[in-house]
């Protein structure tokens, strides 16, 4: 007679294969919950072999003759998680509880996953913004972008609007007639002018719109306006609003909801007036036990310099993304998230990870990208871990930097960022921060004693909302704050308390930051919740928002806007009170290409020379004493054999100073920069060297993989060099016409010119 305790490996292997012993021998981690009740043992047996992840219930019972087994995998034959039952029983027998009891050694619940490597190196498709256009273009394109925003409304109504200001328009093309009008609303004189025309509730119905950004509800100007001082009337705010669409200063938008706004190219005009109606308590008075850190953003724009040098050094890999859950295959809502994998486990037990299911699962705070060994060899550098993290991720955003692993430099970019002095360096690396998505203050609160109070939780049933998307909203949250403190003037000292009260009408929740009027609720596919809570955090009172926005206002502070040397802190008790800001409004508003440096930042000073010291053709500086621009002539002869926190040693390089020549630089243009960004001529060995490198260059050339271009006559390649790519990809001019190119070039070339007109030869003689 057969019963479990007479069963034997033996008995049962008798009949199956290798291949299905070794297969059920595989799941028996994978069995949970086994429990014993007379003859019969029951379990569940998590399956990842088929497509999708199951967890199967088994259940089997011992006869005197059989064994009757039943299991929710529907599998024909024998039951591989069945058999995975019984090896458990025969080689752990403890493991199985009582009925009622709980499993005396129940195995720890493990996510499956698969591990990946972090993504390969790429070349962003398009050059950071502050590289790609100059200040002037960019003040033309904030003119066509309100032109484009002005097309959507009647003619009728720029016409209107155009009387009333005084406008003379010329021509009746809508096109030409909007751009009239966008060059005469962003003129500042005229914007101020106007503006200084209304009573003291439209300017503070203005000033609120300047506030609340694009496409307010009128709910939210109201709420804002409540907090400036409030209307007589509150019908009046619809007739205030009118009339500052009549006159120019605002316009309507949306689709079906009421909205309204006062364009970017507006408040930059409107700026003065606003700081004026906005802040309504004097300049605090300074305690005499309060501690005030003045900004200077030299130190600050030379650590970047420093960290992406010793990036360049050796290669560093990033880490690796999170392992990537096989249950994933299963629920396509955990597919390019990071995740909480006791929670994943956890509803993957419970049986809730189905294709279409809608969980709510919790948004982890990101890895930081760089390994611990580059964390703990860069950090003093850097000012500490949290610090490096940041400068990693502005390095990426300004562009220096490429995306993915190894770090790698974008040369081009970086040539550019290193020909500028330091205030425009400072200026592009703000610029950067402002719309960064790869960081996001929130995530430092995690750190905050005790942890963050809240954590940020999505819905998994969201398949159009992607983790690129909550960046760009975290991304949007900061340009909302640094929306208000660019309204607020310079060099005036402001409370903590004042910005709040500015602040929070303007952005009452956290997680609401994309103000879409109509149809869709905003930011639907996440929120922020309390720890160990599923349900949305709504501050109700001046102490639960200060919980996150006012830390997220205090990271803000007293990190990337001190460290740019963008605000000034005063500190009670090691506590922010009070802040003063410094060229922010230039910069947000792009009121000009680089402001000064705050009146309290260290000039920069030439360095001294025992910054720079030279051995034979070794060249060994400070790192932090000289320019960006010094280091960037460096690095273009020389390579960066040693580096420490304190030194950096550069060899003189023949390959590097070689594709300097090929640049276009002269052995006289480096004698010239040298003698400009270094504190101590030229010495002689360093000269000598150079000047031998100098007279080999060019005397031998050997091209290969090259195509040869005959022209005409004398002007056809100018005209080519106008009407197509060709400028970019000619390697040698023989003679106005002849001329080398790239091979791989030849079809673009050919197809450029045909779509020109001409009609090209093409021959493969050589």
């Amino acid at each position: 007679m057969m019963t479990l305790e007479s069963l034997s490996e033996d008995m049962l292997v008798t009949g199956i294969s290798k291949r299905e012993q070794a297969l059920a021998e595989s799941y028996l981690e994978r069995i949970v919950n086994p429990v014993r009740s007379g003859q019969t043992l029951s379990a569940q047996v998590l399956d990842d072999e088929d497509e999708y992840d199951e967890l199967h219930d088994v259940s089997l019972t011992v006869h005197p003759e059989s064994i009757l087994a039943s299991c929710t995998c529907e599998g024909s034959g024998r039951c591989r998680h069945a058999f995975a039952l019984l090896l458990k029983w025969l080689r752990h027998p403890a493991a199985f509880a009582g009925p009622g009891e709980a499993p005396a050694a129940t195995p720890p619940r493990r996510l499956a996953v698969t591990p990946v490597p972090p993504p390969a190196t790429q070349r962003p498709e398009q050059w950071p913004a502050w590289a790609a256009t100059t200040f002037a273009e960019r003040q033309e394109g904030y003119v066509e972008q309100l032109a484009e925003t002005l097309g959507a409304l009647r003619l009728q109504d720029l016409r209107d609007v155009a009387r009333r200001r005084g406008w003379r328009l010329k021509g009746t093309d809508k096109a030409g007639i909007t751009l009239q009008m966008a060059r005469a609303m962003a003129a500042h004189r005229g914007t101020q002018e106007a503006a200084l025309a209304l009573d003291e509730e439209h300017r503070r119905v203005l000033a609120a719109m300047a506030l609340s950004g694009a496409s307010a509800k009128m709910e939210d100007i109201a709420r804002v306006v409540g907090a400036l001082g409030g209307l007589t009337q509150q019908k009046q705010l619809d007739s205030c609003v009118q009339r500052l669409f009549a006159m120019g200063l605002a316009l309507a938008t949306g689709h079906g909801a009421y909205t309204a706004c006062c364009p970017h190219q507006l408040v930059r005009g409107l700026l003065p007036l606003v700081q004026r109606t906005i802040l309504a308590e004097a300049e605090p008075a300074r305690p005499a036990a309060a501690e005030e850190r003045l900004a200077d953003p030299f130190p600050f724009v030379r650590t970047v310099s420093e960290i992406a040098l010793l990036l360049e050094r050796a290669p560093i890999a990033l880490r690796p993304p999170m392992p990537r859950p096989t249950a994933e295959r299963q629920f396509p809502g955990l597919r390019g998230w990071d995740y909480d994998a006791a929670e994943v486990a956890q509803a993957q037990e419970g049986r809730r990870l189905r294709p279409h299911a809608d969980l709510i699962l919790t948004v982890p705070p990101p890895q930081p990208s760089l390994l611990d060994e580059a964390i703990a060899e860069l950090a003093p550098t850097a000012g500490g871990a949290g610090r490096l993290e940041f400068i990693y991720e502005l390095l990426v955003a300004t562009g220096i930097v490429q995306p993915g692993s190894p770090v790698t430099a974008w040369p081009e970019v970086r040539r550019q960022y290193l020909c500028r002095n330091e205030l425009e360096q400072r200026a592009a690396l703000a610029r950067s921060y402002f719309g960064m998505a790869n960081w996001s203050e929130l995530w430092t609160l995690w750190h905050l004693p005790g942890g963050s109070p809240v954590q940020i939780k999505r819905h998994a049933g969201y398949a159009y909302y992607t983790e690129d998307r909550l960046r760009s909203d975290l991304a949007a949250a900061r340009l909302l704050a640094l929306r208000v403190l660019a309204c607020l003037p310079d060099d005036r000292w402001v409370s903590l308390g004042e910005l709040f009260r500015l602040l929070r009408p303007v952005w009452p929740r956290f997680d609401e930051v994309l103000r879409q009027p109509g149809y869709y609720a905003p930011s639907a596919g996440w929120f922020l919740a309390r720890r160990g809570s599923d349900a949305r955090f709504a501050p109700m009172s001046d102490a639960e928002w200060d919980l996150v926005q006012g830390n997220v206002l205090r990271v803000m502070l007293s990190g990337p806007l001190h460290w740019l040397g963008l605000a000034d802190l005063r500190l009670e008790g090691g506590a922010l009170t009070a802040f003063r800001l410094h060229g922010l409004a230039d910069l947000f508003w792009d009121q000009v290409d680089a402001p000064p440096a705050p009146p309290s930042a260290a000039p920069a000073a030439p360095s001294s020379v025992a910054a720079v010291t030279v051995q034979g053709t070794r060249i060994s500086v400070r790192p932090s004493a000289i320019s960006a621009q010094a280091h960037g002539l460096l690095e273009r002869i020389a390579r960066l054999a040693e580096a420490t926190a304190g030194r950096f040693d550069y060899e003189l390089d023949a390959e590097a100073t070689y594709h300097a020549f090929e640049a276009g630089a002269a052995l006289a243009d480096i004698a010239a920069e040298w003698q400009r960004l270094l504190p101590m001529p030229m010495p002689e060995a360093i000269r000598a060297q150079l000047e031998r490198w100098w007279r080999a260059y060019g005397r031998v050339r050997v091209y290969q993989a090259l195509t040869v271009i005959e022209f005409a006559d004398d002007y056809a390649l100018a005209e080519m060099k106008a009407v197509t790519s060709l400028a970019r990809h000619i390697v040698a001019e023989i003679s106005p016409r002849l001329v080398m190119i790239d091979h791989a070039a030849a079809d673009t070339l050919v197809a450029e010119l045909e779509k020109a007109g001409y009609t090209p030869k093409r021959t493969d003689q050589v």
